[in-house]
């Protein structure tokens, strides 16, 4: 179950250096990490993960400008050219999840307040998760991502589900 944790970790460090390197092609850069970065950074090397995080971070990658928008507009003092580049990488990643259905939304705020305690500044978890919390109150989001089921059988990827899978990760 740590796949998603995983996933959202390698994508994260590819879209980090996708945008501090001005690099947009996440595969060169994904070739150019090691199996010792991987570990140090606690990633499986497994080939799927490695396809997911590819898949999640162009696909946030391509959405940056429209997430930009909405972030600068949740927090006007901050447009992203004032972000630090990890805050800016994780507040892309976030909203990515959070409009696209990839993750419900208190999953998505919640993993990347997570990310940023690991990747960010001292100040980077509480910067992202105003953000994000702003940002998510502006949006009109698929009805699946903003109240999961409470019932584990009819909603199987649900946000308890997602939530218990970074809990797990987080006791190891």
């Amino acid at each position: 179950m740590e796949k998603r944790r995983d996933i959202r970790r390698l994508a994260l460090l590819l879209l980090y250096q996708m945008d501090v390197a001005g690099t947009p092609d996440p595969v060169s850069i994904l070739s150019g990490m090691t199996a010792d970065l991987l570990a140090e950074n606690e990633i499986s090397a497994e080939p799927a993960i490695r396809e997911a995080a590819l898949a999640l971070a162009k696909a946030a990658w391509e959405g940056r400008e429209a997430c930009d928008k909405l972030a600068t507009a949740a927090a006007p003092g901050w447009p992203s050219t004032r972000q630090p580049a990890m805050d800016r990488a994780l507040i892309r990643l976030g909203c990515h999840e959070m409009l696209s259905g990839h993750a419900p939304v208190r999953v998505a705020i919640n993993e990347a307040i997570e990310l940023a305690k690991i990747f960010g500044s001292e100040k980077s978890p509480s910067f992202v998760n105003g953000l994000l919390d702003n940002l998510s109150k502006s949006l009109t989001l698929p009805p699946q991502t903003q109240a999961p089921a409470k019932d584990a059988k009819a909603n199987p990827q649900g946000a308890d589900a997602w939530l218990d899978d970074a809990k797990q990760a987080d006791a190891k």
